[in-house]
């Protein structure tokens, strides 16, 4: 039986990315463009004057993107945000924010020099301009993706994703300016510095830009917050994205003298990596509450206990899908997408407009259908729990 005949309605009523009337767009549009001609007048001189170390530093860019890229696409609870946002929040981190970092720290670093905070200055200047510039581009695509109600894994996944757009553009600044700094060899230099960022500080700006766009998103999203609660909360997130980023650029060594002072860098990366995974789970703590109590009171023609268990986790989405195929074949598989994607979009709706809403009844009506053509194809149980033979 084929399942492609009735499709769901589009994920939650939201703004699509490119959305000429809005004003956000454009001010986007504009920033992106000038993070691009900054980036190429800060650099093309680099790459010219040492282009294998370029090379160098944009293949391991590519490998480092990947890696991190890949971990983050399983961190996604319920359905994360469009491939559009993850393509502009990457580009916002790569382009505009390091374009924006670079200008503010210079002259922000010359300043701390000056009033002898020089040994200081990186930790103080970095964390303010990069952790800053980097939550613009996030709450830009936030309003632009979510423009109802943001969840708290969208600013965290989307922050995370602006995150590892900075730190591979740094990285193969670094790589390039370190090579033509060198007299001896472009390529030792550029190989050596790739690879000592990599695994020194791993992931370090998409943990910060992840913790910063968690709290932005909870800000925006959860609903009874005071004006007061909102601002302290996007703000006491960014704080802790500073004092992560601030700790790991500053001199501090916790005591630690000679050879013990390596110890330093694990303890500094625990700290971030502790702080990122409490933001996560917080995170995936509320998109759990969020689908167990949308669909309660709604008929298990609908959503049965069992798909709610499905739902609320990657890993249940996949286990079902892989029964659906034991049971039914690859027929079966698309089925059981088309209606896990639909209760995703009815559930997004129950959180943000009212249950009586023939926009939420027409989703549920679309879902009734999608869900009894998956129980056909033996994708799913019936409503009462049984599968079709």
């Amino acid at each position: 039986m084929s399942t492609t005949t009735f499709r769901p309605e589009p994920v939650r009523p939201t703004g699509r990315l490119r959305d000429v009337r809005q004003l956000m767009w454009w001010l986007f549009l504009v920033l992106l463009v000038v993070g691009v001609a900054g980036y190429l007048l800060m650099n093309i001189s680099y790459a010219l004057l040492a282009p294998q170390a370029f090379g160098i530093g944009v293949v391991f860019a590519i490998l480092l993107a990947a890696l991190l890229l890949w971990i983050i696409s399983k961190l996604d609870v319920a359905g994360a945000p469009p491939t559009a946002a993850y393509v502009a929040v990457f580009a916002w981190g790569g382009l505009t924010a390091t374009t924006l970092a670079v200008v503010a720290n210079d002259n922000m670093i010359a300043v701390y020099d000056r009033i002898g905070l020089g040994s200081w200055a990186a930790a103080l200047a970095a964390p303010t301009d990069e952790e800053t510039a980097k939550l613009l581009g996030v709450v830009v695509v936030l309003y632009l993706v979510r423009r109802i109600r943001p969840r708290p894994i969208d600013g965290l996944i989307l922050g995370a994703v602006c995150g590892v757009g900075f730190e591979v553009v740094e990285n193969v600044l670094y790589a390039v300016q370190t090579a033509v700094a060198d007299p001896n060899s472009d390529v030792t230099s550029a190989l050596g510095t790739s690879v000592l960022r990599i695994v020194v500080g791993f992931g370090g700006h998409a943990i910060f830009a992840g913790c910063a766009g968690y709290g932005m998103a909870v800000a925006l999203g959860k609903p009874g917050l005071t004006a007061g609660k909102r601002v302290g909360t996007a703000f006491g997130m960014w704080a802790v994205a500073w004092i992560l980023h601030s700790l790991w650029d500053s001199p501090v060594t916790f005591g630690l003298e000679g050879w013990q002072s390596i110890l330093v860098i694990p303890i500094k990366y625990g700290l971030m990596i502790v702080a990122f995974v409490l933001a996560y789970r917080a995170a995936a703590r509320t998109e759990y509450e969020w689908l167990t109590t949308a669909f309660r009171g709604v008929p298990a023609d609908v959503v049965s206990p069992s798909d709610v268990h499905d739902l609320t986790s990657r890993s249940a989405r996949h286990a079902a899908r892989a029964r659906a195929r034991e049971h039914g074949g690859p027929e079966a598989v698309h089925a059981l997408k088309d209606v896990q994607h639909a209760q995703l979009a009815l559930a997004d709706l129950l959180r943000d407009v009212p249950a009586s809403s023939p926009i939420v009844a027409r989703q549920a009506a679309a879902t009734v259908r999608l869900r009894a053509q998956a129980v056909a194809s033996r994708a799913v149980p019936t409503a009462s729990g049984l599968m079709l033979d």
